[in-house]
């Protein structure tokens, strides 16, 4: 009885754990999409992403900011994004939030051969 709880438990634990695939890496860090969020809202895709800045990144430099976490949407037939929330933290992980927002972005063209653009294929082939 005691393992078949454990073996409940353990399951339930993972389906609750996020999933993060790392789409890339660039000069700034690495960047992830949580596959279990890809959805479609309308005409445009939605994923949850994360950005994982490196120490000597431009933005830890200069803004001393770690990682980061936001809800994208996506118009896979335009090649753009914006962002519709996201929160920003001091140290990796999500660990020390210092910023957050519920303001949606502008539309932003994503350029070619970026994680953006690496992100985008992904979310749009789901």
């Amino acid at each position: 009885m005691k393992k078949l709880l454990f073996v409940l438990l353990l399951s339930i634990s993972s389906v609750v754990h996020a999933q993060w695939f790392l789409v890339g890496e660039n000069s700034e860090g690495r960047y992830y999409i949580e596959l279990s969020t890809i959805q479609q809202i309308g005409q445009y895709k939605r994923a949850w992403t994360r950005f994982e800045f490196f120490i000597d990144s431009k933005m830890n430099t200069k803004m001393n900011v770690r990682s980061d976490r936001g809800m994208n949407e996506y118009d896979c037939n335009e090649r753009k994004y914006r962002r519709l929330n996201y929160q920003i933290y001091k140290q990796p992980n999500f660990i020390e939030q210092i910023h957050s927002s519920n303001k949606v972005w502008e539309w932003e063209f994503i350029a070619p051969d970026t994680v953006l653009a690496d992100g985008l294929k992904l979310v749009c082939k789901k």
